[in-house]
């Protein structure tokens, strides 16, 4: 189903490139092809990695990044309008990157998801050619902290402040779960949790752990999706307040 949707998502983009190269045909001649051209493959090239990223941090195979950017690659170069045109691209392998992909839970209530591509464009035309590298970096990353109060010798009240961000910067999230461990041995998903958002990526979240053994600190497992569907988790160690 992730791949699917992914597929879906990636026709969705070459069409769209298939429409901007259309609609070339009519610019006036005082507008820079070039700029044009370049400035829509680096927007489909930024929406294919967001859709690539989705999919791999939902578990889907990390395979599907070379597979859109080699749909990217087919649709920008069969449907540039008076131009022969050339886009390669190179997934990075740099620490912490591997094909691309860095994807990172920690325990210290911090998360990653994020991808590292580097393109190259060469355009060849009957008025203009222009040569451009440049590099696209999706990044959705979660910091977080908590803290919970003793209700009675098995319950707790748990408070989680998160902050999101994407390429660094405060984003929105679309859906945070919660889970604490019951009695040692299982995972169990928070409910009725209270979500307030506070502004600026920030939220805290409110909910009851039952069945909880009386520690020193306990550990909360968090979910967050953001606005463009891509997750990141982390463990996160709250403290007794």
């Amino acid at each position: 189903m992730l791949i699917i949707t992914s597929l879906v998502v990636v026709l969705l983009l070459i069409s769209t490139v298939v429409y901007v190269k259309d609609i070339e045909k009519n610019v006036p001649v005082y507008i820079a092809e070039g700029d044009q051209g370049l400035s829509a493959v680096k927007q489909d090239g930024l929406h294919t990695l967001v859709s690539a990223l989705a999919n791999i941090s939902m578990g889907g195979n990390r395979n599907v990044l070379s597979e859109d950017l080699n749909r990217l690659k087919s649709a920008v170069e069969n449907h540039q309008y008076k131009a022969i045109s050339e886009l390669d691209f190179e997934a990075s392998n740099s620490a912490p990157y591997s094909n691309g992909v860095w994807i990172s839970g920690g325990n210290n209530g911090t998360s990653v998801s994020s991808i590292y591509v580097l393109f190259t464009l060469n355009s060849t035309g009957n008025s203009a050619s222009y040569y451009s590298e440049y590099a696209i970096n999706v990044t959705s990353s979660i910091t977080s902290s908590g803290t919970y109060i003793p209700v009675n010798e098995s319950a707790n009240q748990v408070t989680v402040t998160c902050n999101v961000f994407n390429e660094g910067k405060p984003a929105s999230a679309d859906n945070l779960t919660f889970y604490f461990e019951q009695n040692g041995t299982a995972w169990m998903p928070a409910t009725s949790s209270s979500i307030i958002d506070r502004g600026e990526g920030t939220y805290v979240a409110s909910f009851f752990a039952q069945s909880v053994a009386q520690n020193t600190s306990l550990p909360i497992l968090l979910n967050l999706v953001d606005s463009r569907g891509i997750s990141v988790w982390t463990n996160i160690t709250c403290i007794q307040k």
